[in-house]
């Protein structure tokens, strides 16, 4: 019996397509949220703001996220993964088309907001559907094929942004023809969860379900979405998680900025080589969805975790005092650290939660956490370090970063520790089974 398992796929064709399909449109959103900082020093000279105010511009759109997170997850279950998905590209799509078609900082701060919506609900809708298609110790490799969402949206936005924006002006000034080639990416995002995404039927997964069917006891197992609430690890993986954007975003947000200021590098430059702090995310994440197949205990998971953190504290801290000859091999091991971290992290969600039904709230309220290190992780940034100037001369101190980064860094090791250091709960199938057996026993 125990070979027949081990032999059996992660997932069926069915589960791989869906799982594609939601990280396209995962790519999509992220490619939004990212379009800000390649141009965002000619933000600040076209609507005549500081710093602090243009990183609002890539932060504000993360305070919908922190506020809809959670409740994604309760729209996820009441209206299914397709509707959901399909409302978070169409809101995204409104989104582009109000900072489109509009000349103003505040309108333009509140078409982020919108935008911002659509991450907030195809944050939790990727990672819950891909937990619907694949049973817990198979969803390692396709969580991290997920994860590639950020990295591959960073990296995209950082390398078109600028392209883009000249197409037809030769100016990056031109910032709006970046806002419509959002929106039409989004549109072929919508079109795609329309006719793709669905809940799985039993043929669709890999594996016995949670409860076997026809089996004793195989009424419906009643749990409240709300019962995710009361899981302590999951709120100390999602603060944990929280520190180690902010110390990652904190950097990686304003390297295009960051370059141009200190070494006079020109915007298309300056984005692309940015780019590399997200493109190597990739393959690490890839990779590590390969290791979460093979290491599938809680204990070797929480190693995994507190290893990452350890990573990032070593790695994080110098980032603005790095000599430019040394930049490239220093952002690609950053981006090598931020995508493994993200694989361990999102993976870890399935095992945190002991009820599968509560695992999209599990994702909400992680995603809600990532929300809050993307709405404060740039502009704290930006107000600590210009130290005076104008919007159109700015001044900056950069060696002022990397204190704040370092203190990020040691709180969510300290998160990770506290995380692995909590007693699991039992999961429901472990509980079912244990019951199962002693029925069949005493029915003898």
């Amino acid at each position: 019996m125990s070979e027949t398992i081990k032999k059996q796929p992660i997932g069926t064709a069915r589960g791989w397509l869906v799982c594609l399909v939601v990280t396209f449109a995962g790519i999509v959103v992220m490619m939004n949220q990212f379009k800000v900082p390649p141009i965002q020093r000619d933000l600040m000279s076209v609507f005549q703001v500081d710093a602090g105010a243009a990183g609002w511009l890539t932060s504000v759109f993360a305070l919908a996220g922190l506020i809809l997170a959670i409740p994604a997850a309760f729209i996820l279950r009441g209206v299914g993964p397709k509707v959901t998905g399909m409302l978070a590209l169409g809101i995204t799509m409104i989104g582009v088309a109000i900072g489109a078609t509009t000349n103003e900082f505040t309108v333009l701060l509140f078409s982020r907001v919108i935008e911002g919506t659509g991450v907030a609900l195809m944050g939790v809708v990727g990672p819950s559907v891909i937990a619907m298609y694949f049973n817990r110790e198979k969803s390692g490799l396709p969580m991290g094929i997920w994860n590639i969402w950020y990295a591959t949206g960073s990296f995209t936005a950082y390398n078109v942004a600028v392209p883009v924006a000249t197409r037809f002006s030769g100016e990056t000034l031109n910032w709006h023809n970046m806002w419509w080639f959002g929106g039409i990416m989004a549109l072929i995002a919508f079109l795609l969860i329309a006719f793709i995404v669905t809940k799985p039927q039993p043929q669709d997964v890999v594996g016995s379900p949670s409860r076997p069917i026809n089996k004793p006891l195989n009424a419906p197992i009643k749990v409240k979405l709300t019962d995710g609430f009361k899981v302590k690890r999951v709120w100390v993986l999602a603060a944990g998680f929280c520190f180690l954007m902010l110390t990652s975003l904190s950097f990686l947000t304003w390297a295009p900025t960051f370059f141009r200021e200190a070494y006079g590098m020109s915007p298309a430059t300056a984005g692309s080589l940015s780019s590399l702090g997200y493109v190597t995310s990739i393959p690490a994440s890839l990779i590590c969805g390969l290791l979460l197949v093979k290491f599938k205990t809680i204990r070797q998971r929480n190693i995994m975790l507190i290893l990452c953190a350890v990573i990032e504290l070593v790695i994080y801290p110098w980032c603005f005092l790095i000599p430019q000859n040394y930049i490239t091999p220093y952002l690609i091991l950053c981006g090598l650290a931020t995508g493994f971290t993200a694989g361990c992290v999102w993976a870890a969600v399935p095992l945190t939660m002991p009820k599968r039904a509560t695992i999209p709230l599990g994702m909400g309220i992680l995603q809600a956490f990532k929300s809050l290190a993307n709405m404060l992780g740039t502009p704290i940034m930006g107000y600590i370090v210009q130290v005076g100037g104008t919007p159109d001369a700015p001044i900056f101190d950069w060696s002022r970063g990397c204190l704040p980064i370092g203190i990020y860094a040691i709180l969510s090791m300290t998160c990770m520790l506290i995380y692995a250091k909590m007693k699991p709960e039992t999961f429901e199938e472990h509980v079912f089974k244990a019951n199962h057996k002693y029925i069949k026993k005493i029915h003898k």
